[in-house]
Parts: C-alpha cells; structure tokens; sequence
C-alpha cells in the first residue's frame, strides 16, 4: 500500500469515513478496552496511514486511532462504480487490531508541566 498525498483525495476519504462512523455510532458504537460502548467515536480521531487507490480491483485504506493506535479499514470492491464502502473493525489478539477505541483525556495542567521541563 502507498501513502496518498492528494489532498482532494484524503478530503473524500475522510468524508467516507466520517459518513461510516456516524453510522456506526448509530447503531453498534465502538467498543473500548473496558468493555464499554462508544457511541461518540468521531472521524478526527484517526489518521490516514495508506491505502491502495490507483485502480486496483478493491479499494483498501488503513486508518489508525490516535489514542488507541488500533486500526479501521475502509473497503470497496471496484467491480461497480456504485459499489458501497464497508468499514472494517478487526476485532483480534493481534497489535493494533484488538477493536478497542478509548478517548484517552490530556490532564490539566499536563502543558505546564511540559513547559517546565523544556519540552514545548
């Protein structure tokens, strides 16, 4: 899989993917380590890693959680322009694919602290 770097093309994929997590937050929600649901799971907390998109029969792009560095999947079969995007939750005892999602909260004062140790 290659990095894609046309930002037209990351806006889209975004979009996608937002448009999956709503509805998955509608529905099933995300789970979290401790066995909670989330049903506020929002597009920004994933970044785009890679993706085969030059034309190749399926359409595959990886995205991992900033907080939980578990991975979601977006799918598509290329065999119709019309076919439907699938979101892919992994649900394994593999890294990165155990389907947990926390909202990890920064502690206050976590800025100063940086501050004084000269890391900002």
């Amino acid at each position: 899989m290659d990095a894609i770097t046309d930002p037209n093309l990351v806006n889209f994929y975004f979009g996608v993917l937002s448009q999956m997590i709503a509805h998955r937050n509608s529905v099933e929600g995300f789970k979290t380590s401790t066995s909670k649901v989330r049903h506020d799971v929002d597009c920004g907390e994933f970044m785009l890693m890679c993706g085969n998109d030059k034309g190749q029969k399926n359409t595959e792009l990886q995205f991992k959680h900033r907080d939980t560095r578990n991975y979601v999947y977006l799918r598509r079969d290329m065999d119709s322009v019309a076919s439907p995007w699938k979101l892919i939750v992994p649900v394994t005892n593999k890294p990165f694919n155990k389907g947990y999602f926390d909202k990890f909260e920064i502690p206050a004062g976590i800025g100063e602290v940086a501050r004084q140790l000269g890391h900002e």
